[in-house]
């Protein structure tokens, strides 16, 4: 069987103080035909990227609905994942196609999943690409598989797009973030938009009292009293932090006394790439020449910390945070990394 992910114990009844009564009585409502009914979500991980933060949430919530909801992740090994990223890019719009070789790479791990998987759901949930082959095993499945993509199909790269759609046609339903997210002229199954949404009660996403915020950044050299300019994001080339620190160089012309501060998740090791590319591209933060990058973090960790220097930059330096998006529907994260950038 697929790994089985622990989610823990939420209950509705604990965003009483958020949600309206109104609001809770609907979602019972609307929830109540469900009851009992067996669903399953399937994704590639269970840490890191939007789809975990949300069915952290999600499916202890749906459970306490009524569903009978569980989370089983699959398994694959580098050259998979090295296929699906590709996939994921190309999906947004990146030139770079599947090698015949990734092609195998993934029908492979398809097959090799639907092997451990066992088709005794009243719904299949998939997330993004890399499950998705795996409805083609199940020919004569009782069960209602729907896709959920969470990212950005408005101009994907067709030849990608077309390889996956074979697949993608037999499901029941598709979810996408937003109606300009659905690709057109492609032959999908009827779209529906459900928006994302963040857990108010994470930790991340807790109101911090002003004293707290002070006394945090206070310790990365964020001056407080003067404006800051922020990224909170994956650092990848999808968020677009270069046109983050190229905006930041406008808005410095204008009130030199702003702040930048980029706090970024790193995430294997096209993160690190992406950074690497700015110090390659010898990238100027406030007239201030990146001088080199260190990275460090454990070893077979999701996130890296990172600093680069700044040849002859003041002492005082700030740290900064945040964010653009140019592809993506952006989802809170711990980030992990904090780049610093003269004030």
């Amino acid at each position: 069987m697929l790994q089985l992910v622990n989610v823990g114990q939420k209950s509705l009844a604990d965003y009483a103080t958020i949600a309206t009564r109104g609001l809770m009585e609907e979602i019972r409502r609307l929830a109540d035909p469900l009851r009992g009914k067996r669903l399953v979500h399937l994704s590639a991980t269970a840490f890191g990227g939007g789809v975990a933060e949300i069915n952290y949430a999600l499916v202890p919530l749906m459970r306490d609905a009524g569903l009978d909801a569980e989370w089983r992740i699959i398994e694959g090994a580098d050259e998979f994942f090295a296929a699906t990223k590709t996939i994921h890019n190309a999906l947004q719009g990146d030139e770079v196609g599947l090698t015949p070789t990734q092609e195998e790479v993934y029908r492979r791990f398809q097959a090799l999943n639907a092997e451990e998987f066992s088709d005794e759901y009243d719904y299949v949930l998939i997330h993004d690409p890399q499950p998705a082959g795996m409805i083609e095993h199940f020919p004569d499945s009782p069960a209602h598989w729907i896709w959920r993509c969470h990212i950005d199909l408005s101009q994907p790269n067709r030849g990608v797009l077309g390889f996956l759609l074979p697949w993608l046609a037999r499901y029941d339903a598709a979810i996408f973030h937003m109606q300009e997210y659905v690709p057109r002229d492609a032959d999908l199954p009827p779209a529906y938009i459900w928006p994302p949404a963040i857990d108010p009660l994470t930790p991340k996403n807790m109101a911090l009292s002003p004293e707290d915020a002070a006394y945090i950044v206070d310790q990365f050299g964020i001056d407080v009293d003067r404006p800051l300019l922020t990224q909170v994001s994956r650092f990848d080339p999808w968020k677009d932090p270069l046109g983050v620190i190229d905006a930041y160089r406008l808005v410095k012309a204008e009130h030199p006394d702003v702040q930048l501060a980029l706090v970024e998740t790193l995430l294997a090791r096209r993160g690190a790439n992406c950074i690497r590319g700015l110090v390659d591209e010898q990238r100027l933060i406030s007239g201030h020449e990146i001088d080199r990058l260190e990275l460090t973090g454990q070893a077979g960790s999701e996130v890296v910390a990172g600093k680069l220097h700044l040849a002859s930059a003041p002492p005082g330096v700030a740290d900064a945070t945040e964010r653009q998006s140019r592809k993506e529907v952006w989802n809170t994260r711990t980030m992990k990394l904090c780049l610093r950038a003269p004030g």
